[in-house]
């Protein structure tokens, strides 16, 4: 092939110089997919809030059963969550939750260890990043660079109350003390558990996609036991992630495509 202006060489050069460019820009596509989500551990420290879930019928981001707002579940941190719309990664995950302590009580309110509440939970939601906020700066705007507003990087929002989590399985604070009848916050330790040990597991009408979502084109996702089974949801939104270094990755490839061209053109 000749190139006009160029030699053979030169045409040797920008054949490498362009196989180059697109493996780079595909490792930087890679990483951007990798920023997008936070890989969950089987274990770790989170911090837990609660939200009013309706009952009866109302289906989540998820889109398991309607029914799964009668048992214990919970929305999961966007990022560990997968996802920003739709159905992500954590839809269907399983975890066991522990309360610690509550967040910035004043004066600390430490539960003992052998007194410490604990449920096993289905995440059925997501717990969406406010976009106009800092991430560090939310409950549940974690990424892989920042810690949320609690200093860790999951967060659970619990549905409560509920008619499996009443607000009476927290514990309460005494009011004259405190001020207030309900901490809000707390921080917790979370584990991996398997779906086996939720109590809706029996229930097909809480435990699965809810058949109204059924469907070609449907993204809902609700798998039964996937700790188990090994069945993940798919993302369907990769923008979950801080978006910042991908965009110096690209500004570093368009600065190598300078150079490099310069080099084969002088």
């Amino acid at each position: 092939m000749q190139v006009a202006g160029l030699g053979p060489s030169s045409v040797e050069l920008l054949i490498s110089f362009l196989t180059v460019t697109i493996t780079f820009s595909s490792l930087v596509n890679a990483k951007q997919s990798t920023l997008s989500t936070i890989p969950t551990p089987l274990s770790g420290n989170a911090s837990l809030t609660h939200y009013d879930l309706p009952l009866g019928g109302y289906v989540a981001s998820c889109g398991c059963g309607g029914n799964s707002s009668y048992y214990p579940t919970a929305a999961l941190s966007q990022g560990a969550y997968g996802s920003t719309t739709s159905s992500g990664p954590g839809c269907g995950q399983c975890f066991n939750l522990t309360l610690n302590s509550a967040y910035k009580a004043t004066p600390p309110f430490n539960i003992p260890v052998e007194q410490r509440p604990w449920i096993v939970v289905k995440i059925t939601d997501s717990c969406p990043k406010p976009p106009l906020y800092d991430p560090g700066r939310t409950w549940c705007g974690a990424t892989r660079d920042k810690t949320n507003m609690a200093g860790t990087f999951f967060h659970f929002d619990l549905s409560s109350p509920s008619p499996s989590i009443p607000l009476s399985w927290f514990p309460t604070p005494n009011e004259t003390t405190y001020g207030y009848s309900d901490f809000g916050v707390w921080l917790i330790e979370f584990s991996s558990v398997s779906c086996s040990n939720w109590a809706g597991y029996q229930n097909d009408t809480a435990s699965i996609v809810d058949p109204s979502l059924e469907g070609v084109g449907s993204t809902a996702c609700c798998p039964t036991d996937p700790l188990t089974t090994n069945q993940i949801c798919p993302a369907t939104s990769l923008k979950v992630g801080d978006a910042s270094p991908p965009k110096v990755a690209n500004k570093f490839l368009f600065m190598f495509s300078v150079f490099i061209w310069g080099v084969i053109v002088r």
